[in-house]
């Protein structure tokens, strides 16, 4: 009698190991679908924040060739004596 009381707890034990276990390796199933999707959304910022910098880059050039358009536009032409 007291070794089936025994083996139904040992039973019992593995049961919930493997319940246990069970429930790590979706939980760790889904950390790792949480990583790849992370991953995945650091590269595009670091993407949108390079292309910002280019997109700024440029407006800076533009205006710094317009502001040199105005410039040479609003100086007087020389004249000859």
């Amino acid at each position: 009698m007291y070794y089936c009381a025994v083996i139904t707890s040992v039973i019992d034990c593995f049961a919930e190991y493997n319940s246990v276990n069970n429930a790590l390796d979706e939980i760790n199933a889904f950390m790792d679908e949480l990583e790849e999707r992370n991953d995945h959304l650091f590269a595009k910022v670091q993407q949108l924040l390079e292309d910002n910098r280019h997109a700024r880059l440029q407006v800076e050039q533009d205006a710094e060739s317009e502001q040199q358009k105005l410039s040479d536009s609003q100086q007087p032409a020389s004249s000859t004596d």
